[in-house]
């Protein structure tokens, strides 16, 4: 799968986290629009509003209400003075220089009850640590965790702390895309057993991504 494939899925999963009576949403990296389709069909919206440097990928996005051709925080100028109950940013932080910068920003475009809700990949994944420390191999590839394209990386604990700076109160964190599964043979079979008896305590090797739910702190 291409970097640029990625990024056209329709993600129920972050859909999924969307607070009910939250009809006002912006999604920042909206790339061709497979995200705000399905979103459009499991919940009733007053606006759906996205962000998208790609000029190809904005022509395919036609059911969002409006695309700012650009990136993040510095497209969303052409937003100012509007207001959302919820901002995704899907598998986009990773990609920035500054991603407390593009948090900060978001503040100023939440309602007071709004929400921010993000993916955001772990770099403390068993396919990144396992080459790593067992071969001293750490190479980028064409999607995944080690997207070429990632400028930052990020464990469950620097993601709360990327958060805390920000000043969001993170009220869920949740591990998603957990590759290890009953039938798993060898050593992922192992890892999978070792971690069901531990209680889960090998999750957040085994995650690919977490889920983030978060508010303005008070």
């Amino acid at each position: 799968m291409s970097t640029a494939d990625m990024y056209r899925e329709a993600r129920p999963e972050m859909a999924a986290l969307l607070p009910a009576g939250a009809t006002r949403v912006l999604d920042v990296g909206c790339s061709s629009g497979e995200f705000g389709r399905h979103l459009r069909q499991v919940r009733r919206l007053d606006a759906l509003v996205g962000i998208e440097p790609s000029e190809r990928s904005i022509e395919a996005a036609d059911v969002y209400d409006q695309v700012v051709r650009g990136h993040f925080p510095v497209g969303g100028s052409e937003l100012a003075g509007q207001h959302f109950d919820a901002i995704f940013f899907n598998d986009v932080l990773e990609h920035m220089v500054e991603p407390v910068e593009a948090l900060d920003a978001a503040r100023a475009m939440l309602r007071p009850e709004g929400v921010l809700i993000a993916s955001i990949p772990n770099i403390r994944h068993v396919s990144v640590t396992g080459p790593l420390v067992l071969r001293g191999s750490f190479r980028y590839r064409e999607a995944g965790i080690l997207d070429r394209t990632h400028l930052r990386f990020f464990t469950r604990r620097s993601i709360e702390q990327l958060f805390t700076l920000a000043s969001y109160e993170v009220l869920r964190i949740e591990p998603i895309n957990v590759k290890l599964r009953p039938g798993d043979s060898g050593l992922r079979g192992w890892l999978r057993i070792l971690n069901t008896s531990t209680g889960g305590r090998l999750t957040d090797h085994l995650a690919v991504q977490f889920t983030v739910l978060a508010r303005l702190a008070t």
